[in-house]
């Protein structure tokens, strides 16, 4: 029932754990309790922009009040998508309203053309996960590890 709101490499620490590595997220600084699955209000303004632009789901970055995990599951699919290409899905920019512009109207740079040994369903994983649209992404965190551990043929 919690959003983030800030996923982004610096707030990801791989620990070690008892079957190997583990993710775990850090700084709940600007975090907050989903209203559907609390039953508490937004404590931020409408059109309040909070957060790393680059690593922002269109509707954050648009100051959008009713934000949901689905978000959060977008700035996942950045942050892998740096993490298997070394950049970001769209173009560096000098501005924050540059940033903004790409992430709410741009499609993502193709993963493949960056890096030609990605697999076509991590590519796919990797497009759904950067829908500019919320119900056209992931719905859950659970949902997304198993595409993408499908995507890998991990299981």
């Amino acid at each position: 029932g919690v959003i983030h709101r800030d996923l982004k490499p610096e707030n990801v620490l791989l620990a070690e754990a008892n079957e190997g590595l583990t993710a775990k997220i850090l700084d709940f600084g600007i975090a907050r309790a989903d209203p559907e699955l609390t039953g508490h209000g937004n404590l931020t303004m409408t059109g309040q922009l909070i957060g790393t632009p680059m690593f922002m789901s269109p509707e954050q970055a648009l100051g959008k009040r009713d934000i949901d995990g689905r978000s959060d599951l977008y700035s996942l699919g950045v942050v892998a998508f740096k993490c298997l290409t070394g950049q970001l899905p769209y173009e560096e920019s000098d501005t924050v309203g540059e940033i903004i512009v790409s992430i709410t109207t741009k499609e993502p740079r193709n993963p493949v053309a960056l890096r030609a040994d990605i697999p076509p369903g991590v590519a796919q994983w990797l497009k759904r996960a950067l829908a500019k649209s919320r119900e056209e992404r992931f719905p859950s965190a659970k949902e997304m590890a198993e595409a993408l551990e499908d995507a890998c043929d991990v299981r």
